[in-house]
């Protein structure tokens, strides 16, 4: 797809949107390169003042050509495993989830967005459009949410520390499987989590996309 982008219907969220695409370009979510293919994008109202970007995949046949596969996240019912009384709990927002990932070298050329109508002052030091693309994971690739789902999952190996160390927040010495049946069952704990030598269940910490909920 090489066809550039559209004005807006209401020219009044031209300035919006510019002030969206230049903190992208700020942080280098999008850089110029060689674009193959060119994504679309449109805004929708986030509050009274405010916008949100929306980019479109589908336009440039990215999202045709690339798998995403099913993946499973935690519910509520993982969440109790790490809930007794006395627990104490902290949420915390991943802000730009996607966009703390890369996108692969070789799919960049495919995220070709087309800002030109919002930077005509560049005009003269790129002739006649500006075609930047992405380097980051976006909303409206299909694979964004498995990518950075499954990167965060790797960087958490790292966050949550050694569990055998004993000055770990995160320190647990095995798991317990509290069956019913079992003459050792204790109704207010889950079937299965894990023990602190203190005899409490153990700190945790638990990721729905870019949702953080941590136990201790």
């Amino acid at each position: 797809n090489k066809q550039g982008q559209r004005v807006p219907k209401d020219k009044l969220h031209i300035p919006m949107i510019r002030e969206k695409l230049e903190s992208f370009l700020d942080k280098h979510y999008l850089d110029p390169m060689k674009v193959l293919s060119l994504i679309s994008f449109f805004h929708v109202p986030k509050g009274d003042s405010d916008i949100r970007m929306v980019f479109n995949g589908t336009t440039s046949g990215i999202n045709d050509a690339t798998h995403a596969p099913w993946f499973p996240l935690p519910t509520i019912e993982s969440h109790l495993r790490s809930v007794e009384v006395g627990t104490w709990l902290a949420d915390e927002d991943l802000g730009e989830m996607f966009l703390n990932f890369f996108l692969d070298l070789r799919l960049r050329g495919y995220t070709g967005v087309d800002i030109t109508i919002y930077f005509p002052e560049l005009l003269k030091t790129y002739n006649s459009k500006l075609w930047v693309a992405w380097t980051r994971l976006l909303m409206g690739f299909r694979p964004s949410p498995y990518l950075a789902t499954q990167q965060l999952l790797k960087a958490n190996n790292y966050l949550m520390g050694d569990r055998r160390d004993e000055s770990n927040p995160f320190h647990w010495v095995k798991i317990v499987l509290n069956l019913p049946g079992d003459p050792d069952y204790n109704p207010t704990r889950d079937f299965v989590y894990k023990l602190h030598p203190s005899g409490a269940i153990a700190s945790d910490k638990h990721t729905y996309i870019d949702d953080l909920r941590l136990t201790g």
